[in-house]
């Protein structure tokens, strides 16, 4: 079957334009990471009955779509690297090689060295360590307390959930990519599956399911990584002009709805009622939408997202993820008590406190990936793919 839709000219364009590396999208990630550490390390009292810091908490309690924005851009990129390397050799093993060099080096030697300080630090872990090792905190297996990953009052995993959803995503993703092929069809599949998650979420929310429940089951929110894969196959198509072309208009349009949306719920957190069914459509819309005003070459999009200091914030995203919620359990607390004695002022105390915190979480990343990560990520070049020779190749 065929894996393209596009004439021999344009196969190579779009081929040299998706392989380029896109600074934009570094900044993309920067974005991402940079709303859940103000969504974390701003959060306070949600209702002061002060209008303006009422206003300042409605809009830290919505950046939870950071983690959305994440989702989105994941799919697009995984889903780009699987489609263009369903004719080259080590299909399989070359992504789960490289996915594992990225991701559990940081990931399980963080956990490894908390268990190995269990006794040490009373460490009460209630048996959910297991649950974390294996990647299945979210699916409520053998207990329903999706949000109990703490096992002191200083270190805090329960933001590891969307690291769990992204890596049952790359379970059985890369199947459908290898089995499906055909661009035209894998992009229904994707569709399809996006749809039927928005289904899955309005059924669930019917009959009583807890908003958290939705928030953190992988089958409710594949269709952010999916919408993200539909791009990555949209770019790939004869559709890539007009879908760049619209995309700007199309991410002013859907964050003008989430904004409605927050002014009538005074909030976009993820219990409102539609956050919880169509809003996570919506927020995963606005985040294709950005992605791909980053691929068009905007304008706006360049000047916003080609700079230093979001980038930066990009390529150490993944370190300061996983640390920074554990920062902000040792730190805050303490912190904005000080604070708070030495200014009398709360949103001083708020807000002087996220500055040693954030730079916390971005030393220890940065430190992490220098020291630690690097060393496995420089052997990802064992599994770089490569063309099939064989009959039957695609021609070029």
């Amino acid at each position: 079957m065929p894996v393209e839709v596009l004439s021999a000219s344009q196969k190579r364009v779009t081929r040299a334009n998706d392989a380029a590396h896109v600074p934009a999208l570094d900044g993309v990630r920067g974005l991402a990471i940079a709303m859940v550490l103000a969504l974390h390390f701003l959060s306070a009292n949600n209702q002061t009955g002060r209008p303006f810091f009422d206003f300042i908490s409605a809009i830290t309690t919505s950046l939870w779509i950071g983690v959305d924005l994440f989702f989105a851009l994941s799919g697009f990129l995984i889903t780009g690297i699987l489609f263009d390397s369903l004719h080259k050799n080590g299909y399989f093993r070359n992504f789960y090689a490289r996915r594992a060099l990225r991701i559990f080096p940081l990931y399980y030697g963080f956990l490894l060295v908390l268990i190995c300080l269990t006794y040490p630090l009373h460490l009460e872990w209630q048996g959910k360590q297991y649950l974390l090792l294996t990647y299945t905190q979210n699916l409520g297996i053998f207990t329903h307390d999706f949000a109990g990953f703490r096992p002191a009052s200083f270190i805090n995993l329960n933001h590891f959930w969307s690291l769990a959803v992204e890596e049952q995503f790359y379970f059985f993703w890369p199947v459908i990519v290898f089995l499906v092929r055909d661009l035209r069809k894998l992009l229904w599949v994707a569709l399809s599956l996006s749809a039927a998650a928005l289904v899955l979420r309005l059924v669930m929310a019917s009959h009583g399911a807890s908003p958290l429940t939705v928030k953190v089951f992988t089958p409710c929110r594949m269709d952010a990584l999916l919408l993200g894969g539909s791009l990555a196959l949209l770019v790939r198509s004869q559709w890539r002009s007009v879908v760049l072309r619209w995309s700007t208009p199309a991410l002013v349009v859907v964050v003008c709805m989430l904004v409605g949306v927050g002014y009538h719920y005074h909030h976009l957190s993820s219990d409102v009622p539609f956050i919880e069914t169509f809003g996570y459509t919506l927020t995963a819309l606005a985040g294709c939408a950005l992605i791909a005003s980053c691929l068009s070459g905007n304008r706006l999009a360049r000047l916003g997202f080609e700079n230093r200091a979001i980038r930066f914030l990009g390529k150490y995203s993944y370190g300061i993820y996983v640390f920074h919620y554990s920062v902000d359990a040792a730190l805050t607390a303490p912190l904005r008590r000080w604070l708070l004695i030495a200014f009398h002022s709360k949103p001083a105390a708020v807000l002087l406190a996220s500055i040693p915190e954030i730079v916390s979480s971005i030393l220890v990343a940065y430190a992490s990936y220098h020291l630690y990560e690097k060393r496995f990520l420089n052997l990802k070049r064992y599994f770089e793919p490569k063309r099939l020779e064989a009959v039957g190749a695609p021609s070029q």
